[in-house]
């Protein structure tokens, strides 16, 4: 409050006073060199995943985070959304949609709001189009610092992520026509942080040219903890002896032995089944004194049989594709 009223007063004090100096007042149009845009490893590889897998269709979803503040922006998830695609443009055919999702993941613990969108532009480069801007507006007319991030499956390769995150420029029009706007009169706005990072976009058009004018690029980081970059280590490791926690010889004698287990056990239950009818319950409780639960044994010994059995299965399968892969290479 403290910070509109002085925004009002400044600009107030501006209109009546024509001979003082203008001073450079905060705009919300005005382009930011020092916000920063931090992307989760989760929600870069569910990114990543999702445009890979649908090539040379173009996808979209959008962005779960949170504003931290006037600076910053953290996304920590995504989710896809109905879409009809094609190689060249995607748009969401139910608006709906978002609504009832973010309503679902805020029940299953993900209190998080939308800060924006992401698409994929599949060997054409990380660039808004006028499609894409016209989405960006209506997502700005929600929340003026919503983001678009652009993702070229293509282009990236191990290393090197193609991606660019972008807002647009309103300069006081509801269209995209620049003809008449003089953009040297629009200044960048007063900045305190000496966290930013001005990222240049891509060049690979005269249309990326153009439409810099109109479309700000924020700089983009990528915060790993120490239990991420480990997870990441293991999922680009591709030696086989590391796969291979559970060798067929070792689970093929530990089923033996818990199948000849589980059958002993279910023998004594059968014999112990025989004469409970007959007696007491008194009795019942004394014979149980001094010996273990024959349900509770096999419920254990088959819980056990069932996961080693769904590990090595897993394991196997991750260790014979990882083999695939590193001969097609």
């Amino acid at each position: 409050m403290a910070a509109d009223f002085l925004k009002l007063f400044l600009e107030q004090h501006q209109l009546n006073d024509v001979n003082e100096p203008k001073l450079p007042l905060d705009k919300q149009f005005y382009p930011d060199a020092s916000e920063i845009v931090y992307i989760s490893p989760l929600a870069t590889m569910k990114m990543v995943k999702y445009a890979n897998d649908l090539i040379p269709m173009e996808v979209m979803g959008l962005l779960l985070g949170e504003f931290v503040d006037d600076y910053t922006i953290k996304v920590v998830d995504v989710f896809a959304m109905p879409q009809k695609s094609s190689t060249a443009t995607v748009e969401c055919i139910d608006p709906l949609y978002q609504v009832k999702m973010v309503e679902l993941l805020k029940k299953s613990g993900r209190p998080e709001e939308i800060v924006g969108w992401y698409h994929s532009h599949v060997g054409i480069g990380c660039v808004l189009s006028r499609i894409d801007l016209k989405t960006q507006k209506t997502f700005e007319a929600m929340n003026p610092r919503s983001i678009a991030v652009v993702f070229d499956p293509v282009s990236s390769v191990k290393g090197s992520l193609s991606l660019g995150c972008y807002r647009s420029r309103d300069y006081g029009r509801d269209t995209f026509d620049t003809s008449g706007i003089d953009f040297s009169a629009f200044e960048r706005r007063q900045i305190t942080s000496n966290l930013g990072v001005m990222t240049k976009g891509e060049s690979c058009s005269l249309r990326t040219t153009i439409l810099s004018h109109i479309v700000s690029t924020l700089h983009v980081e990528y915060p790993l903890t120490n239990d991420e970059t480990t997870m990441l280590m293991h999922c680009t490791n591709r030696e086989k002896s590391k796969w291979e926690i559970l060798p067929s010889s070792t689970i093929q004698k530990k089923n033996i032995n818990n199948i000849k287990k589980l059958i002993s056990i279910s023998d004594i239950l059968i014999e112990n089944q025989k004469d409970i009818i007959f007696k007491t319950t008194c009795q019942k409780e004394l014979e149980k004194y001094g010996q273990s639960d024959s349900n509770y044994e096999i419920l254990n010994v088959a819980k056990e049989l069932m996961t080693d059995n769904f590990q090595c299965a897993l394991l196997n399968s991750l260790s014979l594709k990882l083999n695939v892969n590193k001969k097609q290479e």
